[in-house]
């Protein structure tokens, strides 16, 4: 069998990021494709590789702490083990990723698991893994059959959005420039994309001019922080925490949506309902 390759487009290396306007104009764009905004919406604000994103599975996703294991990529149509050690990891998303998960979540997570073969490291041999997988193609309701399938039909939503085209994988420059323009250290961000630092800042993260925030009022902010830690740290001073009762949702005999069994990404048997559905 010939080595198959992880690498990403050529025309994806750059980065290339879409500001916050040009993803909200994707986002609200009317199109019966809602597992397909789904991704978008997720991958701008979770970073995965576009091979990492579309053999993400339900069995990858503790919804209990909402971190995800990242483990297998489609390659070239065949779902493979990653090639680095680094690019084998785990993390908490950040409530935005999350908010487009839950959104996923009732379309997919009670679909029957079913057996994929997943070729290892060795480029040799296979190893059958039961999952369920999270992003499908809305047209068919099948997983995707390989990643360019989905860049045509990606292509055509910015274009109905009226949003300049760049390759998905810049949905993964994205989440990282995203993260650089709100002043997020780089050695924060590299463990959650299975890189380097050095590698995010030579091709994945740039400054998104029209999103910066204002530099003055972010660093009055820090060292007004600075200065009240200080202070507490001198005077014994603690904030006042005040507990608040949140509404329940629902009447008390509501049932959840649906009710799945299955293993979370620690190893846990689990059950899996939709977040905030009443019991």
């Amino acid at each position: 069998m010939d080595l198959i390759s992880n690498l990403e487009k050529p025309d994806d290396q750059e980065a290339d990021p879409l500001t916050q306007t040009e993803l909200e104009r994707i986002l609200a764009t009317p199109t019966s494709r809602q597992q397909e905004l789904n991704l978008i919406g997720f991958n701008a604000r979770a970073g995965l590789r576009l091979s990492e994103v579309l053999a993400l599975a339900w069995e990858d996703i503790d919804t209990s702490t909402w971190t995800v294991h990242i483990r297998r990529g489609l390659v070239n149509g065949i779902y493979k083990a990653p090639k680095t050690r680094e690019s084998i990891r785990e993390f908490s998303l950040l409530p935005p990723a999350i908010v487009w998960l839950q959104r996923q979540l009732e379309m997919t997570a009670a679909s029957r698991p079913e057996p994929i073969q997943v070729l290892q490291r060795n480029n040799r041999d296979f190893k059958t893994e039961q999952l369920t997988l999270i992003f499908r193609n809305s047209s068919t309701g099948e997983p995707w059959s390989n990643a360019d399938v989905f860049r045509k039909i990606y292509k055509r939503l910015l274009k109905k959005a009226g949003v300049r085209y760049r390759g998905p994988n810049q949905l993964r420059h994205t989440f990282a420039s995203w993260l650089l323009t709100n002043l997020i250290p780089l050695e924060w961000v590299a463990p959650m994309m299975g890189t380097s630092v050095e590698m995010l800042k030579r091709h994945y993260a740039k400054l998104i001019s029209e999103d910066k925030p204002d530099i003055g009022s972010v660093i009055s902010s820090m060292l007004e922080k600075q200065r009240k830690m200080e202070r507490e740290s001198t005077t014994g001073e603690r904030p006042r925490i005040t507990a608040q009762k949140l509404p329940k949702l629902g009447g008390k005999n509501r049932k959840p949506l649906f009710s799945k069994r299955f293993n979370g990404a620690d190893g846990e048997t689990r059950t899996l309902t939709p977040c905030g559905a009443g019991t």
